[in-house]
């Protein structure tokens, strides 16, 4: 059996289908929500990450969620929406797959994921690891407050 695993973590709206799901299904797991200090841990034991907003305000649009950065620490691939900003940094950074979510890109794009060679996404990822830390981004951060 190779089907992929899938762990979801957390709550939300399908909380109580994805336990439903789990309950039937080998390969589809839920974990409770877990602290940020153990995330990292679950994140890079994984094949890749998911990023699936829907294209429903402005927000969703134009966001750029913690959740892309959790899977760059994590040095696993990510499959996003084609929403503005999430686009367009995978993209620039060469860290994954954009789809176009609630379709059947889904199914492709992880098929096409996991048989991608590892090093195709590895390198960029570390790439933007070492860019887009804390650490650096941290100076930043503090040079536009001084100049304010």
């Amino acid at each position: 059996n190779n089907l992929p695993v899938v762990i979801f973590i957390g709550d939300g709206f399908y909380k109580d289908k994805i336990i439903e799901l789990a309950s039937r299904y080998k390969n589809i797991y839920y974990c409770k929500p877990v602290s940020p200090f153990e995330l990292l841990n679950y994140s890079s034991s994984a094949d890749f990450g998911l990023c699936l907003y829907e294209n429903i305000n402005l927000n969703h649009f134009y966001a750029l969620p913690n959740k892309i950065f959790e899977y760059m620490m994590a040095e696993i691939p990510i499959i996003a929406s084609n929403l503005y900003e999430i686009s367009q940094f995978i993209e620039k950074n060469g860290l994954g797959i954009i789809i176009e979510p609630n379709t059947f890109n889904l199914i492709q794009a992880v098929f096409k994921i996991i048989n991608f060679e590892e090093s195709e996404f590895k390198e960029k990822i570390k790439k933007a690891k070492c860019v887009f830390n804390w650490e650096n981004q941290e100076k930043i951060f503090t040079q536009i407050y001084k100049e304010l």
